[in-house]
């Protein structure tokens, strides 16, 4: 399957998503990459493969109480991070899956991860306050834990990774081999709880990304900002982003307007593993 079909499945998933947010007066806007296309394409990164949304936590409450009652059309499957069977680990995010058409073909992908990676999906990341009294202890348990969870990945790409942090990865995946992944999922879960209970009726001027990638833990937003939403054209859809995006794509990627070097655009998607 071409990036052109991903992008066609992934523009399924964001309407989707948005449908149901909609309905259930759910307040998301894009993330990462998708955020990207969005300012500067008007819609999917050419070489993208895949898509992102952000809630505040109160939204993500109210997603994951709203879904106990109401579902996503079908082929849509909503997945959280805790519900996997499997003994792999792959990030601590909730998907939304389109379980219509398989995307990656392969034993590989059949059987690991509960046999869900041959599917395309959403990322659903979580902003929560932080907390600026215990802001680094909070961060340094969660890199740890997200390290020590990558020993149950089925495959690490080290390449994404500089020098120091190839070191830290190594050595924390070794370990969390011999430490059960289901406790080191709910640990997580329960570093993050205990974030959110220090923060509780304190006002924070900063979010943090709850269950961003190990590197990306550290990155904040103003929680200001995030009251402006506004909609935007992104292909033959009208989506939410963040109204000070600006400030937001240079913190994530610096002089974002440019483009990268040809050889950098590449899918990241098309074999995960």
């Amino acid at each position: 399957m071409d990036v052109k079909k991903a992008q066609k499945i992934n523009l399924l998933l964001l309407k989707e998503f948005d449908r149901f947010c909609r309905a259930h007066d759910i307040k998301y806007r894009l993330e990462a990459g998708t955020l990207l296309g969005a300012i500067r394409h008007k819609g999917f990164v050419p070489w993208d493969d895949d898509c992102d949304v952000v809630l505040t936590r109160e939204n993500y409450e109210k997603l994951i109480n709203c879904v106990k009652t109401d579902e996503f059309k079908a082929p849509f499957k909503f997945v959280r991070a805790t519900d996997y069977k499997d003994a792999h680990f792959f990030d601590f995010v909730d998907r939304l899956f389109y379980v219509g058409e398989v995307y990656r073909e392969g034993e590989k992908y059949r059987d690991r991860y509960d046999g869900y990676l041959k599917y395309l999906w959403l990322d659903i990341f979580v902003l929560d306050g932080v907390d600026e009294q215990n802001r680094n202890k909070n961060y340094f348990l969660l890199k740890v834990l997200y390290g020590l969870a990558m020993g149950h990945r089925y495959f690490i790409n080290y390449k994404k990774y500089a020098l120091g942090d190839k070191l830290k990865v190594f050595v924390l995946s070794a370990i969390g081999k011999l430490i059960s992944c289901k406790y080191l999922v709910k640990k997580y879960f329960e570093t993050v709880k205990k974030n959110c209970e220090r923060t509780k009726g304190k006002t924070c001027s900063k979010y943090y990304y709850m269950n961003y990638p190990i590197v990306y833990i550290e990155y904040e937003v103003d929680k200001e900002d995030e009251k402006d939403i506004i909609y935007v054209d992104f292909e033959d859809a009208k989506l939410p982003v963040i109204k000070e995006y600006d400030k937001l794509l240079k913190v994530l990627y610096g002089n974002y307007e440019k483009l990268p070097e040809e050889s950098k655009r590449v899918p990241e998607h098309i074999d995960i593993i």
